[in-house]
Formats: structure tokens, sequence, C-alpha cells
């Protein structure tokens, strides 16, 4: 008997697009409105859609961050905020301090900087909005691709 595969995660959220947009276009022809362009008209999603118009914005973030390779992930997200995020990683040595394939906790990282431990934590998750560090259980650090290069162990 073959066992049934499971698609990729790139599969996985290039279907949740299709599907989504899909509905969001039947959606709008059948409201009269015209499909998203660049024209000057606005375009306001219906309240009905919003749902899926939400979960089209973010699959696709994922998927882009996915097909993005570390580096060119890191310069994606360096606006303003994401590049004080990422100097205070840096400056406290933060990618260090996660052992490579093991975990450590948000309250054991902030003991080794000069940082709170709530300002480590809120740092931390700041840093995983950008796929900088994940994690894997409530507290808990673990590397990403992204981050494991930024560590000098």
């Amino acid at each position: 008997m073959a066992s049934l595969k499971s698609p990729s995660r790139i599969i996985q959220l290039a279907t949740t697009i299709l599907e989504s947009v899909t509905i969001i276009d039947h959606g709008l022809a059948s409201d009269g409105i015209a499909s998203p362009t660049f024209d000057e008209a606005s375009f306001k999603i219906l309240p009905e859609l919003s749902a899926h118009h939400d979960a089209v914005l973010d699959v696709i973030s994922e998927l882009l961050d996915l097909l993005l390779e570390p580096l060119d992930l890191i310069h994606r997200h360096s606006g303003y905020n994401n590049s004080v995020c990422m100097q205070a990683i840096s400056e406290f040595k933060i990618a260090d301090l996660v052992p490579l394939r093991g975990q450590i906790s948000c309250d054991d990282i902030a003991t080794q900087t000069p940082i709170t431990s709530e300002m480590t934590a809120r740092l931390l998750r700041y840093a995983m909005t950008m796929r900088i560090f994940r994690e894997p259980e409530p507290g808990m650090v673990v590397h990403t691709a992204v981050s494991e290069p930024c560590a000098g162990q």
C-alpha cells in the first residue's frame, strides 16, 4: 500500500493563495466590482471577503520569505525598526547565545545581556516576525536558516 505524501509547505501555501484569490475574484465579480489593478481608482475589499484577503496577504509573505535565501530575507526586512532590532541582536551577540541545533529560554538570553527579560522577549519576538529565530514553545528560542549564519560559533 503506497503511503500518501503530504504536499510541501510551498505547495500548501500556493494552494491557499489560489483558493482564496478565486473566492475573492468571484466575490468581487458577483458584486460587479472590478478585479484590483494599479489604476487610480481605489480598491476596497468587501467585508465578507476580508478573511480571504488577510489569508492571501499572510500566505504571500510566508511564501516570499521561504523562497528567499537567508541574506536576501534579512535585506528584505531591513527597514529602520528592523535594523534597530538587528543592531541589538548583533551588539549583544544574541545569535551566539542560541545553541546550534538546540534551544535556550528568553530569560537565559536576558541574563547574558544588559537588557531586561521583558525587552529581550519583545526583541526576539519582533525578530521572529522576520523569520529570524523561532519560538518552538513559549519562552524558548531556536535558530532558523536566517539566524544561524549570524551566529559566530
